[in-house]
């Protein structure tokens, strides 16, 4: 009850596994993607705060488009698998912290790993909690966005009611409409991405590629619904609002795929 209780003044939803699909629909001249990811956590009471083990696996599945000009045979697919270690804790005055390494390898997987492929994620916030509100503020580093360098955590929740919350901010925008205690409706903004390195490379005219970055932002509906105590599933939908799909030497671009507004739709199942 100790672990649920501080997880919950996080804000935290924490379940032990997630298995989730993803498909973003191909349109003429421009890429589609699937994704799938797995997600397995465990959290772990201590004196003082609580770890949160976690370790996912994430499958990219590129649908290119039928007058691509490059040989894409090697750049179709891409994996990732993390490990997350996470420590919760409360500090004083209603406010408590939150501190997260992820180290992860992403790759097409077509040569043997290497130091090339580990990427380092990580997030350090501090959030504080008073009567229905909250104000988180902090930094996090996520491939999942699509990026790797540092962008800021500022955002702003409260439950207007049992009904309705909200989280106005960055990374991530959300209205919530909780129906009853087994359904709920959540439209949100958030970004979406990955970050893979090319094992083999990839000789182009424009130069030697070394990574695959895709970035994207997406607003969209999910619908919650509790199966049981245990059990929940989530329907998802909505648009790719921007984005951009590129190969990388460094942090130069050697070569931008055509991408657009596209719609998604999704299925989720999670285990408490």
């Amino acid at each position: 009850m100790l672990i649920i209780g501080l997880i919950s003044m996080f804000g935290q939803n924490i379940h032990i596994a997630e298995l989730s699909f993803n498909n973003l629909l191909n349109k003429s001249n421009s890429v589609g993607l699937n994704t799938s990811t797995l997600k397995i956590q465990y959290p772990l009471n201590l004196k003082k705060g609580t770890f949160v083990n976690g370790i996912s696996f994430s499958n990219y599945e590129v649908d290119y488009n039928a007058n691509e000009t490059i040989n894409t045979n090697t750049i179709s697919s891409f994996k990732t698998i993390s490990y997350s270690l996470e420590y919760l804790n409360i500090l004083t005055n209603n406010w408590n912290y939150n501190l997260e390494l992820a180290p992860s390898i992403s790759s097409n997987f077509e040569s043997n790993v290497s130091f090339r492929d580990v990427l380092f994620n990580g997030t350090l916030s501090f959030t504080k909690t008073k009567n229905r509100s909250k104000l988180t503020l902090g930094v996090t580093v996520n491939s999942n966005f699509g990026l790797t360098v540092p962008i800021p955590i500022i955002s702003y929740s409260k439950n207007v009611s049992e009904k309705f919350q909200y989280t106005i901010g960055v990374p991530k925008t959300a209205i919530q409409f909780t129906f009853n205690n087994r359904n709920k409706t959540k439209f949100y903004v958030e970004p979406k991405g990955f970050v893979a390195n090319l094992s083999n490379n990839l000789n182009l005219e424009n130069g030697v590629t070394k990574k695959a970055k895709y970035q994207s932002l997406i607003a969209g509906i999910m619908y919650h619904h509790k199966i049981d105590d245990f059990w929940k599933i989530s329907l998802n939908a909505g648009c790719q609002l921007l984005s951009n799909f590129n190969l990388e030497n460094g942090n130069k671009d050697v070569y931008e795929f055509n991408t657009k507004q596209q719609f998604f739709v999704g299925v989720g199942l999670k285990f408490n």
